[in-house]
């Protein structure tokens, strides 16, 4: 029997005085002040003092021996390794875990029916180290695991302001008091927003706070980036539902129009013959699709959500606002999941107490909170741009660049919304207002166009203005998809006798025209429908047979008798109201012009008028383009000739002709370009 050699350890007598000084530190320091003390006064690390008094306390006296990798390592025949690994990886995959002993079990038993060579149990745990931790990974988290680990690294400091931004939506982690509250079950909400990050200067484009977050949320922080800083260029988002309801889908095919690109994940998996592939969480082909629209189908019946590699960045801004809020010691605090049973007890308790105590804040508190955070980020050094996100935006405009901003009617037009509701009369009702056309005039009657009482009891479609509803709101007709623009009723006091007279003159107005156009529509008075009383019948009769009597003594026969036409003299004639025609009426398709490209904001001042107007011609243009039909090309190049025609003209460009554009110009040769480039330099002076 070998005899028991203890291991001398040279270091002991270090360690053991390190250990001494340890314990005999003042007890009115902490920790690490007394361990960077130690390593001062030891001349040695403060990691290998906190190592040795680990050590010590632990109850080692004396130094371990290394262990060594011994042969039981090497002595796995290559049949029972793989067999190991394969069963490992597959048992985390199907089950969802397995500890190394019981896959080594299983092993030696695989083994011993073999004829296998294995190792002892301690060699099993050095090759199960030895698995590649990607394996790993994608046995426990999938395909999405690998698309989180290997995601595209971009070089964000070569894009300009606001070339490129990123949207997505929050939960915050606070609590606050509900304003729409019914009873103390919704008493309490976390509220959300959608946010859009410039991925050049890290500038909140825009933000929106909701309740609950839908369409109007996405819509609003758009518009909000719009009116702050100008057009953006591109963007992408993870298309949820509200980024893809109809609103958002009418928004984005407006913005196309001012050159701007949306672009989603079906880009990444965009393929070099016009398809798209559909992926299973394997990474494996399953399908070739046609259209975006069936590839966001099937992807999202595969995956419930896909994490983009582009959108992580702006969610380390949200991990960063939150812990902003959570410097700003707000009260709310939602408890964490991964903590512990005492840590999730305390957590509740504190929670009862601020709510019970009144400490929760208020929805519009929380959100002027936020917005003070949002503040502090922008003026904080951020570690990627290695300035404050506002200082590099302000580099950005020394070296030239220059916002460009959009007119405010076209923004007015851009964020239209679009309802339907019935014509009562005169009038529509919208969010609890009425509204009423213009006043009529005869070609307003006569030609039944230009007025809602052309539409009596029928549906029409109502576009407006959702956050400015003084802005104009339009009725589209339903025959010429000409506009007509509305405006409020103004309902009188009816003890004010000078606002009841005008009503009245406005009544009798409307009600004059319409016997006016009447009047002109039925001025040929020879005409009779109706037959003559019957008390004349037996006079007629008699007049009838003197006459018939007469003819036929006569030797020929007259010519049938023609009611000549009334001529009406000039002098007897009405003289006509002279009345301005509305802009729906009087102005024809062509006459509406093209759609104007966004352009600098010019300092000028719009009437009312003039603003309903223009915009007005916004709108009854876009109408008239959707109710063209589409043309057809026999090649692409005869497509993409058209599309250019159509966009150096102003005209409206659809988001799938924008796609085909960028499409198209990406496979083009370098002839193509020169061809082109010649041809629209010719033709437009561009």
């Amino acid at each position: 029997m070998t005899p028991f050699v203890p291991v001398m350890d040279k270091k002991y007598p270090l360690r053991a005085a390190v250990y001494d000084a340890f314990r005999k530190r003042s007890p009115l320091i902490s920790k690490a002040k007394a361990y960077e003390q130690i390593a001062r006064q030891f001349s040695i690390s403060v990691p290998t003092v906190q190592r040795y008094v680990r050590r010590m306390e632990s109850g080692s006296m004396f130094a371990l021996p290394e262990g060594r990798q011994g042969r039981h390592v090497y002595a796995w025949s290559d049949e029972a390794l793989s067999f190991f690994t394969n069963f490992l990886l597959a048992a985390i995959k199907e089950v969802g875990g397995c500890t190394v002993r019981n896959a080594y079990n299983c092993t030696r038993e695989e083994a011993e029916r073999q004829g296998w060579q294995i190792g002892s149990e301690a060699s099993a745990y050095v090759h199960a180290r030895n698995i590649s931790p990607a394996m790993k990974l994608l046995a426990k988290g999938g395909q999405r695991a690998l698309d989180n680990m290997f995601y595209i690294s971009r070089d964000l400091s070569k894009l300009t302001p606001f070339q490129l931004i990123v949207g997505d939506q929050h939960i915050f982690d606070f609590w606050c008091l509900n304003p729409n509250a019914t009873g103390t079950k919704d008493r309490y909400i976390r509220a959300e927003c959608y946010l859009w990050l410039d991925m050049a200067t890290r500038l909140v484009y825009g933000i929106s706070f909701d309740i609950a977050y839908n369409t109007y949320t996405v819509t609003r922080a758009l518009r909000m980036g719009i009116k702050r800083f100008g057009k953006f260029e591109s963007t992408y988002n993870d298309n949820g539902t509200s980024e893809k309801s109809q609103l958002a889908s009418q928004i984005v095919e407006r913005l196309q129009s001012y050159g701007v690109r949306f672009l989603d994940e079906a880009d990444l998996y965009h393929a070099d013959n016009g398809r798209y592939i559909v992926e299973d969480t394997e990474g494996l082909v399953v399908d070739v699709v046609p259209t975006k629209a069936e590839w966001e189908k099937q992807h999202r019946r595969i995956f419930a959500r896909v994490k983009n590699a582009k959108t992580k960045p702006i969610e380390r801004f949200f991990n960063t606002l939150e812990q902003i809020l959570r410097d700003q010691c707000l009260p709310g605090l939602v408890k964490g999941l991964a903590i512990s049973a005492p840590e999730e007890e305390q957590a509740t308790k504190r929670l009862e107490w601020q709510k019970q105590s009144g400490y929760i804040l208020t929805y519009d508190e929380f959100i002027h909170q936020v917005v003070r955070a949002i503040d502090i980020y922008e003026n904080r050094v951020h570690s990627t741009l290695g300035c404050t996100p506002k200082e590099k935006f302000e580099e950005y405009k020394r070296g030239g660049w220059m916002p460009t901003m959009i007119d405010p009617r076209d923004e007015a037009y851009l964020f239209m919304e679009s309802t339907f509701r019935q014509v009562k009369g005169d009038r529509i009702e919208l969010n609890g207002t009425e509204y009423i056309g213009p006043d009529l005039t005869q070609e307003m009657i006569l030609q039944n166009r230009g007025t809602l009482v052309a539409y009596n009891r029928q549906k029409v479609e109502i576009r407006y203005d959702p956050e400015n509803l003084d802005l104009g709101v339009f009725a589209i007709e339903p025959g010429t998809n000409h506009a007509i623009a509305l405006r409020p009723v103004k309902k009188i006091d009816m003890l004010n006798e000078q606002e009841m007279i005008e009503q009245l003159k406005w009544k009798k107005r409307n009600m004059r025209t319409v016997q006016e156009a009447f009047n002109l529509a039925t001025q040929n008075k020879n005409i009779r429908v109706l037959s003559e009383p019957k008390k004349f019948e037996e006079l007629h009769a008699a007049e009838d047979l003197a006459e018939q009597s007469v003819q036929n003594q006569l030797e020929y026969t007259t010519p049938e008798q023609v009611i000549p036409t009334p001529v009406i003299k000039k002098a007897d004639a009405e003289k006509e109201e002279e009345r301005e025609i509305p802009l729906a009426v009087s102005r024809h398709r062509e006459e509406f012009g093209a759609m104007p490209e966004s352009f600098n904001r010019r300092e000028e001042t719009l009437s009312q008028e003039d603003f309903l107007e223009t915009l007005a011609a916004r709108i009854g243009s876009e109408n008239v383009l959707r109710a063209h039909g589409k043309p057809v090309f026999y090649t692409d190049r005869e497509r993409y000739e058209y599309i250019l025609n159509q966009l150096y003209s102003g005209e409206h460009l659809s988001r799938e002709d924008m796609d085909f554009k960028f499409d198209y110009e990406s496979k083009m040769t370098s002839s193509e370009e020169n061809y082109f480039s010649s041809y629209v330099r010719d033709k437009f002076n561009r």
